[in-house]
């Protein structure tokens, strides 16, 4: 019986080896390149703001709709959350904890103010719901830390109207900044970076009631990932504080830390033109390059008999160059803050890095520092040109105190109405 031949096995890549050594590496290359270029990354990552591959208008009306859609079903699920608490009638979480029952770990405050409903039409934002159940619940289970407290520190203008505030208090206690109506000019600028500050300061002071080793304080639209308690306790105990620390019993506090920043914006962790982060690139390339080495020994027995052995040294080069550059590729394609979450795979590959003078979204001050900051901060006068986060940064580099960032970020950012300047970012950067 004849045996016709089969056309699929045209298409194989039975040919290559037909083809010299360093021509058979070239073409694989060139293979792996075009089937990661071309089809893999722009399939996977076209969604990935950050990446190069992202489609469509980053605030276009669809955009800003599918954010909104999001951030709706977020907070369904805060709500339910809270939901199931009222049901099981047991919080499990300490609040309106009296000073005299000891040193708290830590004392957790989320600065609120109300933001306007009708920005969107109609949406619900619900920023300090979602933010207030993920802190709550992660509270309720956490192990590394003594005893916390969670408190929600309202400091709008008029506390009556902060419909949020007011529905999580039978969960979290709360201290208000404001008795009676605040009055201000909204079109003065200055004014409101002034309230901002002030509004800080009496949150930092709020902190320091609970005599709480250290404060955390947080923005009301930046919610905790899920290992926040495991890294925070990793980076103290491990990072800042060698030997220091025994159990979840702190033996002396922290030497020069001013303080520790848990958040920083997405769009400014991309790799950039600075030493850190050329560095981080040439590790890439390095170990894409030793890769794409191992991987050429093994394909290609670059030293099976005399004929090959002569292209050795060059088909390692190839072999070499052409993985480093493919490493760099590939980060920089996918971007910085995607290949930085690989970092999330164990508490301990968290990195503690410089921190730069941006942002306040979430920040841990070690208690013994925050007197002199909140004495610093009552003296200044804030504005455009010098906020909240610039005159902290100040006062840290006027004082020689260490300033740090955890990397990645502890926190998601998931305000896309600034509550300040009352304006949309980009709808894209809120889709996770």
């Amino acid at each position: 019986m004849i045996q016709e031949d089969d056309p699929a096995s045209d298409m194989s890549f039975h040919w290559l080896k037909y083809l010299a050594p360093r021509q058979r590496a070239v073409v694989v290359i060139l293979i792996v390149y075009i089937l990661t270029f071309g089809i893999i990354l722009p399939g996977t990552c076209g969604d990935w703001y950050y990446s190069w591959y992202f489609r469509g208008d980053p605030n276009s009306v669809a955009m800003a709709t599918r954010a909104l859609d999001v951030n709706q079903r977020r907070l369904e699920g805060a709500e339910e959350y809270f939901l199931e608490i009222d049901e099981s009638k047991n919080s499990g979480i300490q609040t309106n904890v009296k000073d005299d029952e000891g040193n708290i770990d830590l004392a957790i405050g989320l600065i609120s103010v109300r933001r306007p409903i009708e920005a969107h039409s109609g949406y619900r934002l619900g920023y300090l719901t979602q933010v207030g159940a993920g802190f709550h619940k992660l509270i309720r289970t956490d192990t590394h830390f003594g005893r916390k407290e969670l408190f929600i520190c309202n400091v709008d203008g008029w506390p009556a109207t902060h419909e949020e505030a007011r529905y999580l208090l039978p969960y979290i206690n709360s201290r208000t900044k404001y008795s009676l109506n605040y009055t201000r000019n909204e079109k003065d600028r200055q004014a409101l970076f002034e309230k901002e500050k002030d509004d800080y300061l009496y949150c930092l002071k709020q902190g320091l009631t609970f005599r709480s080793k250290f404060i955390v304080l947080v923005e009301d639209d930046a919610i905790p990932w899920p290992d926040f308690f495991p890294v925070l306790h990793a980076t103290l105990t491990k990072a800042l504080m060698p030997g220091l620390v025994k159990g979840t019993e702190y033996v002396k506090p922290l030497q020069n830390l001013g303080f520790l920043k848990l958040f920083y914006p997405p769009k400014w962790q991309g790799f950039a033109n600075e030493a850190q982060r050329i560095v981080e690139l040439v590790g890439i390339a390095i170990l894409a390059g030793c890769g794409f080495l191992g991987l050429f020994h093994l394909s290609f027995r670059l030293c099976s008999n005399s004929s090959r052995c002569r292209y050795k040294t060059q088909l390692e080069l190839l072999s070499f160059v052409s993985g480093a550059m493919y490493g760099c590729l590939v980060a920089m394609a996918i971007g910085r803050q995607y290949v930085i979450d690989l970092l999330r795979v164990s508490p301990f590959t968290y990195r503690v890095l410089p921190s730069p003078g941006c942002c306040t979204q979430a920040v841990l001050y070690p208690s013994n520092v925050v007197d002199s900051l909140a004495h610093y901060l009552d003296s200044i006068q804030a504005d455009i040109d010098f906020s909240i986060d610039l005159a902290i940064d100040s006062f840290m580099i006027e004082n020689h105190l260490s300033r740090f960032l955890v990397e990645p970020s502890l926190m998601d950012h998931v305000g896309m109405l600034s509550s300040l300047r009352h304006y949309d970012k980009y709808a894209a950067e809120f889709i996770f």
